[in-house]
Order: structure tokens, then C-alpha cells, then sequence
């Protein structure tokens, strides 16, 4: 008896090597721009679950991108011999910009290129400066030495959203001055030009930032990700079941590996079956309403859901009811420019659609029907925590969020009691209850926290 591992399981999430797929030209890019002669530094933006984490572990794995891309990295040469990259990643998740950059200094000392470059020159502290001014000092001096070395750092600051919005202009302008000598990549879900913590003042980091946005995969790329592993695993998948992968998950990376996890479960039942989904549109849809009930595949809706606005919302609905979309309208156009990558506009029609069928689905299910007036005016009249709270509620609906979770997810690192919560989710069960007749839709789960149920 033959037995199969399952090749897409935690695909998308994994820092194997092995296990990535596509995204050739934004590696190019991103190698020629910090290997270039003046070190070249990058904003990275895109929804979760799309890929830019995954992007940025290949591009630091020694296995990885400098590996496969090693062609790009011959012309990095200066007068003291060949060039050598090292890539220091940190997750700020969260995190203040001022605390990331007093992390950096303790956070270089663990970077081994580093370390035996300047072994006897520099010495790195084990824990924190006491002052801002010493951390400063440090950096300054750090990135120069390793410049004069012939080593190029690249700094990934992965999760910057929250660091970026509270960089004071001091602080934002010590980063622009390190970059001077070394590259960084600084990765975020929104664009930094709308993460700004004043749009009146102008951003030295920003200003010399190349700012692009992570979009889905090509179409071969995506094809790549379907077929590949099936084929190494010795059970590829036929050439229709191939093209039902796509017309259900369009090139979405985390989608399409969900997807195939599932329907390479099946191919193990069934070693001999050429088709594993007939033609039969009822059975097609079928398979694709047992798919859209995955929770990994919900939650990843859900996660989409919650990061566009209340109008990008109105028009992806529309354009799942398959509704004229009136360019006319400023508004629509605004939520077009903003939400490109969840559409394809067929220029033969004229007409828009969703990236896949799977995400159509959801938008017309009943978990997305709390966008309607009611809600809208229930947000409209709420502020702060409150507003934060409903909104995370509303994106896991029908899932249990713990006290914990609540905490971590609305209020921040902020340590929250559980009366503040309560007393939070009173005043919703209050505001549902004027405008709707009913506050059953908040359910307390006992000694747990609280779940948000579509329909009540």
C-alpha cells in the first residue's frame, strides 16, 4: 500500500524553500533594488494572507531567493571584494516606532554576518540603551561599519502598520537618515500614505521609499502552485479539476493552497479517478458550497471582509449580484482604485467580477448581510472601542472571541479588565436593540467571551 503525504498542507504559511511558489517579478525587483549601488529601500503593502511575510522569509532563507536568484547578485561588487547580503527580519507587530528602533541595536548583535564582520571593532549590547540618544549613536555607527565592510543589511520590519502610524517626525527622520546605509523593507497592510500620523506633514522615510502593493499571482504562477506538488507527490491532478481549482479561488495564494489541500485528500481516495469532479454543474456546486463551509476558508473571507471600508463593501456585493457598476460615481470609482486586486474587469464586456467563485459565494451568504443599513447606522453612531468591538464581532461571526482576544484584538497591548469589555458590549446590545428590535445578536458564551450570530 502506497502512502501519500498531503504536499499543500501549511504550503502557504511554510519558510521551506520547497514549498513557494511564484512571484518572480517582485523577487527581481526586490533584489536588484537593495543589491543595486545605492542601497534602494521598499514599502510593501497588501491584504493579509496574501503572501508578504512568505515573501520576505524566502527572500532571507540561505535556501531561498539568493539562492535561486543568485545571477542578480553578481553586479553587487565594491573595492574591497565581493559583495555579501545579510537580512535581519523583526515582526513589530504592534509595536511603537520608537520601541522598534530601541530594539534594533540588541536585535543586530544576534546577526551572526554582522557580529564577525565587526568582532573587535563594535561591541553590541545585550539589552536595551537607556537613552535614545545612545541607541542613535549606535545605529549610526553600526550601519557605517558594515558599509565599510562590504556588508549590506537588509532590515525587514514585517507588521509596520501600527509602528509607522506613531513615528514622530524625530524618529521618522533617523530612519530615512539609515537608509542612507542600508536598504529596508518595511511590510504593511495598508498603503503607508494612508498610515500616516499627520497627512499634513511630509515623511523623510516615506520620501525615499519605492511603495508597490502585493498583488494575486500571475496565472502561471497560480497554475504552478495547483500542479506542482500534486505532480511530485505522483498524483497530479487532471487537466479539468486544474481549471475548477481556479475558476473557484482565481489566484489567491492562501486560497488556491486551502483549496488544494482539500481536493488532494480526495485524489488519495480516489488514486485512479481521471476526474475528480464531474462536469455536473450540481455537483460543481456542491463541492464548492462544502468548500466555502471550510473554516480556514471562512475565516480567510471573514479576515478580507473586515479590511475593506463600508464603501469598498457596497461595491464588491454589487458586483457579486452581478449589478451595473456606475462609473459615474465618484464613490464607486474611489472603491474600484482601491479594491483592484479582489476584481477583474473584462474589457471584452465591460463588466467586473470577483477574483473566484468561492469569494462570489460568500459576498452573496447571509454572514455578510450585517452590512446592510442597519448596521452601517448602528456604526455610524458608534466611536472608539465600541465601534472597534462591533466590527471585530461582526468579522468572526459565529465564532467564539474570548475575553482575551477581545482584548489583544481591539484594545492593543493595552490591558483591558473584564468590566470594560462588558460594559462595552452593554452599550452594542443597547444601540442593536433601538435600531433593530433585537440584541440577541451578541451571545455571551459563559466564562469564554462573546459570538456574534448572523441573522438574529
Amino acid at each position: 500500500m502506497t502512502f501519500y503525504v498531503n504536499p499543500y498542507t501549511q504550503m502557504s504559511i511554510s519558510t521551506v524553500p520547497e514549498r513557494f511558489f511564484g512571484r518572480r517579478g517582485e523577487i527581481e525587483f526586490l533584489l536588484r533594488g537593495i543589491t543595486s549601488e545605492e542601497p534602494q529601500s521598499f514599502a510593501i503593502n497588501g491584504l493579509k494572507k496574501l503572501g508578504k511575510t512568505s515573501l520576505i522569509q524566502y527572500l532571507r532563507h540561505p535556501d531561498g531567493a539568493t539562492k535561486k536568484y543568485s545571477q542578480l547578485l553578481t553586479n553587487y561588487q565594491t573595492g574591497l571584494g565581493p559583495g555579501k547580503l545579510a537580512f535581519l527580519y523583526f515582526d513589530t507587530y504592534k509595536q511603537q516606532g520608537a520601541k522598534v528602533l530601541a530594539d534594533l541595536p540588541v536585535r543586530l548583535g544576534r546577526l551572526p554576518e554582522l557580529t564577525e564582520r565587526l568582532d573587535g571593532i563594535l561591541e553590541f549590547p545585550h539589552e536595551q540603551f537607556s537613552t535614545a540618544e545612545e541607541t542613535r549613536n549606535f545605529l549610526k555607527q553600526c550601519f557605517q561599519l558594515a558599509a565599510d565592510k562590504n556588508l549590506r543589511i537588509v532590515i525587514c520590519l514585517d507588521h509596520f502598520d501600527d509602528a509607522y502610524k506613531s513615528l514622530d517626525y524625530d524618529t521618522d527622520i533617523f530612519f530615512r537618515s539609515l537608509a542612507n546605509y542600508q536598504p529596508f523593507i518595511l511590510v504593511t497592510n495598508k498603503s503607508l500614505n494612508s498610515l500616516a500620523f499627520d497627512p499634513t506633514r511630509n515623511s523623510p522615510l516615506l520620501s525615499i521609499l519605492t511603495l508597490w502593493t502585493l498583488k494575486m499571482l500571475t496565472i502561471d504562477e497560480a497554475e504552478g502552485l495547483v500542479r506542482s506538488p500534486a505532480i511530485q507527490a505522483g498524483l497530479p491532478f487532471g487537466e479539468s479539476d486544474v481549471q475548477f481549482i481556479l475558476q473557484l479561488c482565481g489566484y489567491h495564494p492562501f486560497l488556491l493552497a486551502l483549496v488544494c489541500e482539500y481536493m488532494f485528500s480526495l485524489q488519495i481516495e480516489n488514486p485512479a479517478v481521471q476526474r475528480l469532479i464531474p462536469p455536473d454543474e450540481i455537483i460543481q456546486d456542491q463541492v464548492a458550497a462544502q468548500l466555502s463551509a471550510l473554516p480556514a476558508v471562512n475565516s480567510l473571507f471573514q479576515l478580507i471582509w473586515s479590511q475593506v471600508t463600508e464603501n469598498e463593501q457596497r461595491v464588491l456585493k454589487q458586483i457579486a449580484r452581478d449589478e451595473p457598476v456606475q462609473h459615474h460615481d465618484k464613490m464607486t470609482l474611489s472603491a474600484l482604485a482601491t479594491v483592484h486586486h479582489l476584481v477583474i474587469h473584462d474589457l471584452s464586456t465591460g463588466k467586473y467580477k470577483l477574483f473566484g467563485k468561492l469569494f462570489s459565494n460568500f459576498l452573496l451568504s447571509p454572514q455578510t448581510a450585517e452590512s446592510g443599513e442597519e448596521i452601517q447606522q448602528i456604526r455610524r453612531g458608534l466611536s472608539g472601542h465600541d465601534r472597534k468591538l462591533l466590527e471585530y464581532l461582526i468579522a468572526h461571526s459565529g465564532q467564539v472571541c474570548t475575553f482575551e482576544e477581545i482584548s489583544r484584538n481591539v484594545w492593543g497591548e493595552q490591558k483591558v479588565v473584564k468590566r470594560a469589555i462588558e460594559a462595552s458590549i452593554h452599550r452594542l446590545r443597547s444601540h442593536l436593540l433601538k435600531q433593530s428590535g433585537s440584541s440577541n445578536a451578541i451571545q455571551n458564551i459563559r466564562g469564554r467571551g462573546y459570538q456574534y450570530t448572523s441573522g438574529n
